[in-house]
């Protein structure tokens, strides 16, 4: 025998499982697949056009934030997170 005996029970053992890298391959590519949908839903949406503006008058500080305007927001986010969500039955 060439091996140590604990590599070649390793072997053995773990023969049919995927290797760490087939293992990061599939989530990273299941992680670009995830990405595309989110900025495919925000390109057919105004989302992205009226996040950036908010963000531009909360910076410029011209955004006035009111208790109505903390909780239009907070409402905004959960409906985009909701959206955005992958067990959304978005296609």
């Amino acid at each position: 025998m060439d091996k140590p005996l604990g590599s070649f029970i390793k072997s053995r053992l773990f023969a049919d499982a995927p290797s760490i890298e087939q293992n990061r391959a599939k989530s990273s590519s299941e992680n670009k697949k995830a990405l595309a949908q989110v900025l495919a839903m925000l390109g057919q949406s105004r989302l992205a056009s009226n996040l950036s503006q908010l963000a531009k008058a909360a910076n410029s500080s011209s955004l006035p934030v009111t208790p109505d305007t903390e909780a239009m927001l907070q409402a905004a986010y959960r409906d985009i997170r909701l959206t955005c969500s992958p067990s959304s039955s978005h296609s």
